[in-house]
């Protein structure tokens, strides 16, 4: 992040809790290029009219937040929602997104049983603080179109997929199983996001 920051000369932005989590080496090294945001205070990204939410995120980090990133005219949102121990109030902020980026990072059965996992860390993961698993992150789905009577989804991207403790196809049936539940299975796009390949959406506008 901070050579890419850097190279572009692009601002980077977090809160409070995380830039002191990072430490004073990349606050000297980033310098100008830091901006701190705080939980539910729209900010106008600069050079492209994007306003973006931040929401926080129940996790055991430093402040971590969410985002909700509205595109200049407003006819087009974007959610991006990891590092949730539990939902909170996201099926409510997320609702409306066209495009969501939606943590399904465990599947709780391979989590229990993975004997390389000590249970503090199991207990960790499993806890209010640590990751959404992939019947939590369905539930969340379900309540948010609930919520979002016109199911403006278009897209979804299943994120932050543990390596030891997830497959991408017990995400992916989790997911399926809510949009086809909402007879939106024919509709929404849906695509796994893994940490080696770019993934790319189609946008409608």
């Amino acid at each position: 992040m901070r050579l890419f920051a850097r190279r572009h000369a692009l601002p980077v932005y977090a809160t409070e809790g995380t830039w002191k989590g990072m430490g004073a080496e990349v606050l000297e090294e980033l310098g100008p290029l830091c901006n701190e945001v705080n939980h539910r205070t729209e900010l106008v990204i600069p050079g492209c009219g994007i306003t973006a939410l931040p929401i926080r995120t129940e996790h055991d980090t430093n402040w971590p937040v969410g985002y909700v990133l509205t595109s200049g005219c407003g006819s087009y949102r974007a959610g991006v929602a990891t590092d949730m121990g539990h939902e909170g109030l996201m099926p409510r902020e997320l609702a409306g997104c066209h495009l969501l980026v939606l943590e399904f990072n465990h599947d709780v059965g391979m989590l229990t049983r993975n004997p390389r996992y000590p249970k503090s860390l199991k207990d960790r993961i499993l806890g209010d603080s640590g990751h959404l698993s992939n019947e939590q992150a369905a539930r969340l789905l379900q309540k948010m179109f609930h919520i979002d009577h016109g199911h403006h989804l278009e897209s979804l991207v299943l994120a932050h997929l543990s390596e030891h403790n997830n497959t991408p196809e017990l995400a992916l049936e989790a997911a399926r199983a809510v949009l086809r539940h909402f007879r939106l299975e024919h509709r929404v796009e849906v695509k796994v996001a893994g940490p080696d390949a770019p993934v790319t959406i189609s946008v409608s506008r």
